[in-house]
């Protein structure tokens, strides 16, 4: 097979709010839009990719200025490297990407660019999913089939030796994916460090139609999946927080509420994370038993020391790796030092997703999908993953930070953008390629 990129463009959008991650506050985004035509024998095909560049994500080292422009360049010249590329196979096609992508990344960083250090894998993987997107939506739409149904004809439906182990030469895409997506997901909505929980808290009003504060967001979207941003260095906030969330949830939500708690690697260590574990679980049994999981509380270095095992958290909660996974072998590492679930990202490819997801489901740990504030094709990428990997829950948090980047999109997809009784609709992602159209 042969792939083309035939355009290339980067929109942009002003968040509604501001967005907290970790020490960085997001007020805005980029995101480059690929379409790229992918030719297999005599079948060709042409497929959509996009990702915003989540820089204070995956570059969170480098100044926002300098990471974001090392990004943008990065994309540009994946873009040129992809156009011509050969691949025996649809995985082959996704680890020559991926290779490509990492390798320009080293090359930019060699070059300078007001840079502190190499460009992260994680960042170059951001850069690469947007043309493994692509080329994975182009491939089922060549074949005239749904690309997740089209991969149990692959040899890895049966054996995914080649790109993990001896361990998964009877294990596959066949144990890893549904055989049709799910009806429709929970949505994980997210409260954010700086977000208002009550109309009290609600210092300057929007005003622009959408809800301003916690409380709002439950009655108009019926939410009953809430993901609660922490501190992490500072654990008296960290508990309040989740008791007043609880609290809220207790009085708004319909039916049992469920949270997940993440620390964006602030955590100082994994006996912090079981100490305000257990001073919830002593305090307020009710919300300690709605946390679902926890994500990602202490370094995406995974180094080998005390401070990062998560064994004895993971007894109380799963806990699981995020900004860590970044390959196979992290997911090894993360292992050994406890960790007992996982969070995929389309911002990572849809090839290196499946397989994090088969090791996940081989090893029989927790599995979710959560996305970038990824708004319009980037969310529809991140949710046909999380309907046909048959997850619990999926997360939408650009329809709260940059809604008006999800208008294109909504015309076509009105169902997933619609939110209803606090769920996404999914089972419109059975249609060719990836299902976007």
């Amino acid at each position: 097979m042969k792939l083309q990129v035939e355009d290339l463009r980067f929109e942009s959008a002003t968040f509604r709010t501001p967005l907290k991650f970790g020490a960085s506050v997001c007020k805005d985004m980029i995101m480059p839009i690929v379409s790229v035509r992918l030719i297999d024998g005599a079948r060709e095909g042409v497929g959509m990719g996009a990702m915003p560049l989540g820089n204070a994500w995956s570059f969170p080292a480098a100044p926002h200025e300098a990471s974001l422009a090392a990004m943008r360049c990065l994309t540009e010249r994946v873009a040129k490297a992809a156009h011509g590329a050969t691949a025996g196979s649809i995985f082959e096609l996704s680890h020559e990407l991926e290779t490509t992508a990492s390798k320009l990344a080293n090359e930019i960083a060699s070059a300078g660019m007001g840079l502190p250090g190499p460009i992260p894998k994680l960042c170059a993987l951001v850069v690469f999913s947007i043309f493994d997107i692509g080329a994975f939506d182009a491939w089922g739409m060549a074949h005239r089939a749904n690309t997740f149904a089209l991969l149990r004809s692959t040899p890895e439906d049966d054996d995914l030796t080649r790109w993990l182990d001896g361990g998964f030469h009877v294990f596959g895409l066949k144990k890893t994916l549904r055989t049709a997506p799910l009806p429709s997901l929970p949505l994980f909505h997210l409260v954010g460090g700086l977000d208002p929980l009550t109309p009290a808290e609600v210092a300057k009003p929007i005003g622009d139609g959408l809800p301003e504060h916690l409380e709002a967001w439950i009655e108009k979207d019926q939410l009953t999946h809430l993901k609660i941003k922490l501190r992490g260095d500072d654990a008296e906030w960290d508990y309040q927080r989740v008791i007043a969330v609880d609290h809220i949830g207790s009085e708004k939500v319909r039916g049992e509420p469920v949270y997940s708690l993440d620390f964006n690697e602030k955590c100082p260590s994994g006996a912090a994370l079981v100490e305000l574990l257990n001073r919830v679980r002593e305090n307020s049994p009710r919300a300690f038993a709605r946390i679902a999981y926890v994500e990602q509380p202490t370094s995406r270095e995974l180094r080998d020391r005390p401070e990062d095992n998560m064994i004895a958290a993971a007894r109380l909660k799963p806990v699981v790796i995020d900004e860590a996974l970044t390959d196979y072998e992290a997911y090894r590492r993360a292992r050994a030092l406890g960790y007992s679930g996982v969070a995929l990202k389309a911002c990572k490819g849809i090839g290196p997703s499946l397989l994090m997801a088969a090791a996940c489901r081989k090893d029989n740990l927790f599995l979710c999908v959560q996305d970038l504030t990824c708004p319009g094709l980037a969310l529809l990428a991140s949710t046909t993953l999380a309907a046909w990997l048959g997850v619990e829950a999926i997360e939408a948090n650009a329809r709260q930070f940059c809604p008006t980047a999800n208008e294109d999109c909504a015309r076509q997809r009105p169902e997933v953008f619609a939110i209803r009784d606090g769920r996404v609709q999914t089972g419109g992602f059975g249609g060719i390629g990836l299902g976007f159209k």
